[in-house]
C-alpha cells in the first residue's frame, strides 16, 4: 500500500521520493529522485542503508562540524528517533549548483 501511494506521488507530482523502511533500509524511489541527486545508474538498491546513501552524497561538512563518518552517523541516529508525524526540512546544493528541498517525515509504521 505504502509502495502504491509513493508511486502515484512520484509519477503524478513533479518531484523526487525516496522511502526507508523503519529500519532505514531504502525501499522505494523515484526516477526524478535519482535524477536529481544525480546518482550513478543502479546506485539505488532496494535494502540499502540509510547511512550509506548519506556517506555517499554528503561531503566534508555537509551535516556539521567533525568527520565525514561520525556526522552521517549523528544524523541517522537524529533521523532514527523523529517522533512520527513531524518533519523535518532542509536544503542541499548539488555540486552543479542546483538547490534540493530535502523533507523527512518519520511515518506511524515507522
Amino acid at each position: 500500500m505504502v509502495q502504491a501511494l509513493l508511486r502515484a506521488l512520484g509519477e503524478g507530482l513533479n518531484f523526487g521520493v525516496i522511502s526507508y523502511t523503519r529500519n532505514l533500509e531504502l525501499e522505494y524511489w523515484t526516477p526524478l529522485a535519482e535524477k536529481t541527486l544525480a546518482a550513478p545508474p543502479g546506485f539505488f538498491v532496494r535494502g540499502m542503508a540509510l547511512s550509506e546513501t548519506l556517506s555517499f552524497f554528503s561531503r566534508p561538512g555537509d551535516f556539521g562540524p567533525g568527520g565525514q563518518a561520525s556526522a552521517v552517523a549523528k544524523l541517522v541516529k537524529d533521523i532514527a528517533q523523529m517522533t512520527p508525524g513531524r518533519p523535518t526540512s532542509h536544503f542541499r546544493f548539488t555540486p552543479a549548483g542546483k538547490a534540493i528541498h530535502v523533507r523527512a517525515q518519520r511515518t506511524s509504521q515507522g
